[in-house]
């Protein structure tokens, strides 16, 4: 086979894969905002919701909700900027207490980005009482 030749069947070659890349683009679903699988449809952002008039979030010994429920969300973050640590958790783990729940020291922060990203977070301070800031961004 010459240079000419294969030079030909190379540049085939890649006519043919940027055919089916094409192809495949063009006959893939498309995701509709009710469903957070793409970043181009997560553009809506809420900072500090649960707070008053979105102001940091008091926590204390008795656990406060600090992210709702919310089916639309596709990520998440719950960062301590007090100076007390705080223990996290999802509903589907039960409330947070001072000993129980995942431990976010002061300044540390948790990133939600699958899983329990949907679902209720509440928070308890593990000691001395703190304040927290959250952010989600979602479709809706």
């Amino acid at each position: 086979m010459t240079e000419q030749q294969r030079r030909l069947l190379t540049g085939l070659g890649l006519v043919a894969a940027a055919a089916a890349l094409g192809l495949w683009l063009v006959l893939s679903p498309t995701v509709s905002d009710s469903q957070p699988t793409t970043m181009g449809s997560c553009k809506y952002t809420k900072i500090n919701n649960q707070g008053v008039a979105n102001a940091d979030i008091a926590i204390s010994t008795t656990a406060v909700p600090i992210l709702v429920g919310n089916g639309y969300r596709c990520t998440g973050l719950i960062y301590n900027n007090g100076i007390g640590d705080m223990r996290c958790a999802p509903d589907t783990a039960g409330v947070p207490t001072a000993t129980t729940g995942l431990l976010i020291k002061a300044g540390a922060s948790l990133t939600l980005s699958s899983g329990e990203v949907t679902r209720q977070w509440q928070c308890a301070s593990a000691g001395t009482d703190t304040t927290a800031n959250v952010m989600e961004i979602s479709t809706q």
